[in-house]
């Protein structure tokens, strides 16, 4: 009987994959060692700190996981050896296995929550190893007080209703599984059908749940020259019908509909773009609707631009998601007295809004006692108070700079790590200003600043708009405008 020699090599090469190589006679037969799947993202963080005790707790792979061994013997959350109640679930499009805990979490307590190597890849491989991690509730006090709470959101993505990824129902629900506060849907009109525009409403409804989690349907206006999110309507338009194919014509249907929240998208201008609205062309009308600018990560001179031309709109910042990681990055943040989504809409168009870089930061601002997003009236001296919150600090909050009319007046430098830092300066107060306020991290070039709204200040006119607008009853069964 004749034998043949079989070699078995193990080959490292670049990226640490390991090769399993058979030397035969009859050539080389190459086969890759198989990669266990692994934990890339955690609701909460590692280490949070003041978690909200409504949370749900929850896991991002790597790679599609097999359902069936995602259980509670392999997914737990703990406080000491006691296990919590509760029951688990899997969104297979975006990967993450979810803890929804049976109540509330115990306030200012820490948890343990752990995924064992019992969980399985779809090829039958575990996890390396366990994962675990810690993060400690709330105490329930608000860092802003005055029965004003801090809410982290996004407001600018899509599914598979236009160019997006997944369904409604899995972005809802992986937003809040990924730790949002309130989350909204914005698939591109003129990609939308009247029965999708329904369903996101629906989703948006079915996910909402007060004082945990608000769901918000929107859609994105895609012009040419820029586009435009609006929230809180009955129906939609599109800049390919012909009615609608100027920004004059949509501002002037966007003027007419009673609880509409607008928010300019990603404004940009370059050889390449031309997505800032026509130099951001003031419109009187369309500033009653207009509320919201996206902030960071777009140049910083189309904020100025966009307030130098007369709007009056907050900071915002948003992820503008199109695959399926929904929720899984913070970019803004608002103020409120309660996570319902009447407090929500009434906070966007009260402009109390903040866009940030930072998953956790927070930075709010108060003039004469009223908050950022106002129009005040003008006095000789405004006393500001700016309150910046990190419950969990990592990055060195080197400056806060205070701005009138886009040019700074005057700065602190912290140089710490605070948890809560507050800041009162008092400068000359001029009629028909603005004032704002920025965050500055760290010295990386690539580091976004964090802003506030701005404050007005009144002219000698009648103040146009004071914190937000009644809001009007609602028809959501309106059909589609043609």
């Amino acid at each position: 009987m004749k034998r043949i020699l079989v070699l078995a090599l193990v080959v490292i090469v670049p990226f640490g994959l390991a090769l399993l190589v058979m030397i035969h006679p009859t050539g080389l037969v190459i086969a890759a060692e198989p990669t266990p799947p692994a934990v890339i993202f955690t609701n909460p963080s590692v280490g949070a700190r003041a978690v909200h005790t409504y949370t749900l707790v929850s896991a991002t792979f790597n790679e599609d996981m097999n359902p069936s061994t995602i259980n509670s013997s392999t997914f737990f959350v703990s406080q000491g050896a006691v296990h919590v109640a509760g029951s688990i679930g899997y969104i297979a499009v975006s990967k993450v296995a979810v803890f929804y805990p049976g109540m509330p979490l115990a306030p200012n307590t820490i948890y343990t929550a752990t995924i064992t190597t019992g969980v399985r890849n779809l090829s039958g491989e575990p996890l390396a190893k366990d994962v675990a991690w810690t993060f400690i509730t709330s105490d329930g006090a608000s860092p802003v007080g005055g029965g004003m709470h801090i809410y982290f959101g996004d407001l600018h993505n899509h599914s598979g209703y236009s160019d997006g990824q997944g369904h409604p129902s899995d972005a809802f629900a992986t937003a809040r599984a990924n730790g949002l506060d309130f989350f909204a849907l914005t698939d591109h009109s003129d990609q939308l059908t009247s029965v999708e525009w329904q369903d996101m409403l629906d989703w948006a409804n079915a996910a909402t749940v007060n004082g945990e989690f608000v769901g918000l349907r929107g859609f994105e206006f895609t012009h040419s020259s820029g586009h435009i999110n609006v929230f809180d309507t009955g129906i939609y338009v599109s800049a390919s019908n012909p009615d609608y194919d100027t920004f004059d014509e949509f501002y002037a249907w966007l003027a007419g509909q009673p609880t509409a929240v607008g928010q300019f998208n990603h404004p940009h201008k370059s050889e390449y773009y031309n997505w800032n609205f026509d130099d951001f062309a003031y419109h009187a009308a369309a500033d009653q609707k207009m509320y919201l600018r996206e902030t960071p990560g777009y140049p910083a001179n189309q904020y100025l631009l966009s307030l130098n031309a007369g709007w009056h709109i907050g900071a915002s910042g948003n992820s503008d998601t199109h695959g399926t990681d929904w929720g899984r990055r913070r970019y803004m943040g608002l103020v409120a007295p309660s996570l319902a989504q009447d407090a929500v809409l009434q906070a966007l168009r009260a402009r109390r809004t903040f866009s940030v870089d930072d998953r956790n930061f927070a930075l709010v601002m108060q003039a004469n006692g009223t908050w950022m997003g106002s129009v005040i009236s003008n006095t000789p001296k405004i006393n500001f108070t700016i309150t910046a919150y990190d419950p969990d600090p990592t990055d060195l909050l080197i400056a806060l700079v205070l701005y009138d009319n886009g040019v700074p007046v005057t700065a602190t430098a912290p140089l710490s790590k605070p948890v809560l830092y507050t800041w009162t300066p008092s400068i000359v107060g001029s009629p028909g200003h603005y004032y704002y306020v920025k965050a500055y991290h760290d010295t990386d070039a690539w580091s976004v600043a964090a802003y506030t709204s701005p404050v007005w200040t009144d002219t000698s006119e009648t103040i146009r708009r004071d914190m937000y607008l009644p809001t009007a009853i609602r028809d959501f069964d309106s059909p589609r405008l043609p």
